[in-house]
């Protein structure tokens, strides 16, 4: 049930390199049917292994589950304490989730202009942005999987959300990337490095963020403290299910992902126009 990509035909003008399509095979099926003939249809157990296989497999201490990657900015943003009017400094190419959040809370996103032949923020420009007013966090991501190295800023100890969305499974100077963020979100839609449909996991290494956040999910069954709301941005269980056996050949879908993107780079350098790849034909 997995695309074909080696019949691609990048000369073809018409022909679509369909990048961004998940890998599904019967093993998803399988899990998801076996959570519906055993009623497990909300949060519980297989939610609770699926957080604990990912925060293994990528070495982090905490992570929790949402059912979108804008209910995971949303959570993120208040664990850090933006608040109407904060500023939030952000990549031009950010994902529209973060722009809704921020709207949401009433914070002021300020984005950030791209560096030449780059599609990341300018450290000039973030360093400007900074100087004018300091931001109460700024959103960081690995544009199209091309992987950024936080080095190359200077972020005066201002907390960073990292966006890895699109380059799960890459390493960082031999770390798994999704490690120099305060907190980082790994998208789990459609058209991310793995799925479950919909969804995001928010990781990190700290215990007072990850519990502000987990309070803040909806959970029936929790005593209640406060009189804050609390989000009904839960993963479902055959969700997790197939996040679970998504996860168990997260190699495979890179290697296809690898030969997607080898036609689509011979597709872009075939043109006569210039492009981050490589400059317009004389």
């Amino acid at each position: 049930m997995q695309p074909q990509v080696t019949n691609l035909h990048p000369s073809s003008k018409n022909h679509r390199i369909e990048y961004d399509k998940p890998t599904i095979s019967k093993g998803e099926l399988k899990t998801v049917l076996e959570c519906l003939v055993e009623d497990q249809l909300y949060t519980g157990s297989i939610v609770e292994r699926f957080e604990k296989e990912f925060r293994s497999t990528f070495q982090f201490k905490y992570s929790l589950s949402v059912n979108s990657l804008f209910a995971a900015y949303h959570l993120s943003l208040l664990a850090l304490g933006v608040k109407a009017g904060d500023r939030v400094l952000l990549s031009s190419f950010a994902p529209l989730q973060a722009l809704d959040a921020l709207f949401l809370i009433g914070a002021e996103p300020v984005p950030l202009e791209l560096g030449k032949s780059s599609f990341h923020p300018s450290p000039e420009d973030l360093q400007k942005k900074i100087k004018e007013k300091e931001p109460k966090a700024i959103i960081l991501d690995h544009t199209f999987g091309c992987l950024l190295n936080f080095k190359n800023y200077d972020l005066a100890n201002i907390p960073v959300i990292e966006d890895y969305s699109e380059a799960l499974g890459a390493d960082l100077e031999e770390i798994p990337v999704g490690k120099q963020g305060t907190l980082s979100i790994c998208g789990l839609a459609e058209n991310h490095v793995i799925t479950t449909g919909n969804g995001a996991m928010i990781s990190s290494n700290d215990a007072n963020l990850h519990n502000f956040m987990k309070n803040l999910r909806f959970n029936p069954t929790a005593p209640r403290k406060d009189r804050s709301p609390r989000f009904e941005y839960n993963l479902i269980d055959y969700q997790a299910a197939m996040g679970i056996e998504q996860l168990s050949k997260l190699g495979l879908i890179i290697e296809r992902k690898k030969k997607i993107a080898q036609v689509y780079l011979q597709a872009v350098m075939a043109a006569s126009h210039e492009t981050y790849f490589q400059k317009a034909a004389a």
